[in-house]
């Protein structure tokens, strides 16, 4: 039930790897983000100075969650060694399954993550972020220990605010060192509060520490401000059978810094570029794309055909327009139609989480009528008109189930080259299908062109 101010509030579990945490979640009516605590060495999420910063961070419709990163077993035996309380590791890998946890639920997933760290908590809180940079969007520390965070500093991408005492001598120097180990894009303010201490229990200092919290988590975190430099999408890109080519680098992390437009969830993407296996056949890249979303990986498979190719070969040769650079153009153009299809495949799964797409109910039923497997693509008939669809819109992956008279569900588009199919999932196939699979299957041709 929601209080006089529009908050929900609720104790909850959390799943971290094999313990359960226990955390207190509240969430404003029509809140514009989310800031998770890592409390501080022999603290709790019962912190009286954490739970004052979280309750004026509600008061401006950011929903936080006060999480325990330790069990209660963890902790009786922290209270006798104090080594848990050091384990940054473990509380980095805590903070992240509590982000992971956060990004599939319902009234959290589309709000943008920010962390606030106290003490020791500040290096769990960017050891995470850098472990999660493309879903964490702001840290704020708090009298921390940053410099515990060690060489997870220099990954550190989500614009960071110190908040550190004046009178915090040896600490105000270890963050000021910890700032010097930040990538030099990342953004980060250091604020020196005037005769604080370390827990900052003089008059009016907290208060200072929660209203600059506040400024920092809602400049950062809300809904529809672009992502910071160093929080746009950046690609690990691998080449096979051929050498780094910068010029296509530059060309993946390009396309990559505009996924955020269609998820601003995303929390790694991976590419691989596979040059040509044999040089006469011209520039038959192969593209793989992955991309890491909260539940799941999206996979997208860019793989030009061979008697493509061919084509493409012989046309240059009848025209005598052979051109130097063509098989870098090549490799552009194939990059770009694989990101163009992870965008469409990002907007179909950020459909899916909001609801805003039923299966059963609101997508059209359809029934495979055609099939090219190697070409990776077939057609589908509904309502008496066929419709083109691409191995990579099939849903889990069960292209290679797919059969000839096999019932799918899917969405309709209009595509560049008439009607497509996109969210296409299998409903069932029949035996006669598979039987007649054989005489069905296209013959070997791309699409819209004509049969070798």
């Amino acid at each position: 039930m929601k209080n006089v101010l529009d908050i929900e509030r609720a104790e909850i579990m959390v799943p971290a790897g094999r313990v359960e945490l226990t955390a207190d979640l509240s969430l404003p009516d029509r809140a514009t983000g989310l800031v998770i605590f890592a409390h501080g060495s022999g603290s709790s999420r019962r912190s009286p100075r954490n739970r004052r910063v979280a309750g004026m961070l509600n008061q401006g419709a950011i929903a936080t969650i006060l999480v325990d990163l330790l069990t209660e077993q963890e902790e009786a035996v922290d209270l006798r060694t104090a080594e848990l309380r050091f384990d940054i590791d473990l509380l980095v890998r805590r903070l992240t399954a509590i982000t992971e946890w956060a990004g599939g639920q319902p009234d959290l997933q589309s709000l943008r993550i920010g962390y606030f760290g106290a003490s020791t908590g500040a290096a769990a809180a960017l050891g995470a972020a850098a472990e999660c940079p493309h879903t964490v969007r702001a840290v704020v520390s708090r009298g921390g220990r940053p410099d515990l965070a060690g060489a997870a500093l220099g990954r550190v991408l989500a614009p960071c605010l110190f908040i550190v005492g004046g009178d915090d001598p040896v600490v105000l120097r270890l963050n000021r060192e910890a700032i010097a180990d930040l990538p030099r894009k990342t953004e980060w303010q250091l604020e020196i509060i005037p005769r604080a201490t370390h827990l900052f229990e003089e008059p009016g200092a907290l208060d200072r520490v929660a209203n600059l919290a506040l400024d920092w988590f809602q400049k950062h975190l809300k809904a529809g401000s672009p992502p910071a430099e160093g929080n746009m999408t950046l690609a690990q890109i691998v080449f096979r059978n051929m050498d780094t080519a910068p010029e296509l680098e530059a060309a993946v992390q390009k396309e990559a810094s505009g996924l955020d437009r269609f998820f601003n969830r995303i929390m790694s993407c991976r590419v691989v570029i596979e040059g040509p296996r044999r040089q006469e056949y011209g520039g038959l890249y192969n593209i793989r794309i992955d991309v890491g979303v909260p539940g799941e990986e999206l996979v997208v498979e860019h793989n030009p055909t061979l008697h493509t190719g061919l084509q493409e070969i012989e046309a240059m040769r009848k025209t005598k327009q052979a051109e130097p650079h063509r098989e870098r153009r090549d490799a552009r153009r194939a990059i770009h139609e694989a990101f163009k299809e992870m965008r469409r495949r990002l907007q179909d799964y950020a459909r899916r989480i909001r609801g805003d797409t039923k299966q059963h109910e609101r997508l059209a039923l359809g029934t495979v009528t055609k099939l090219s497997p190697e070409e990776g693509f077939g057609f589908l008939e509904a309502d008496g008109h066929g419709v083109y669809f691409h191995r990579n819109s099939v849903l889990a992956g069960h292209f290679d189930r797919l059969r000839i008279g096999s019932r799918v569900r899917f969405a309709e588009e209009v595509g560049e080259k008439g009607p497509q199919a996109s969210s296409v999932r299998l409903v069932r196939s029949t035996r006669q299908g598979r039987n007649a699979a054989g005489s069905a299957l296209l013959p070997q041709e791309s699409r819209g062109g004509a049969a070798s």
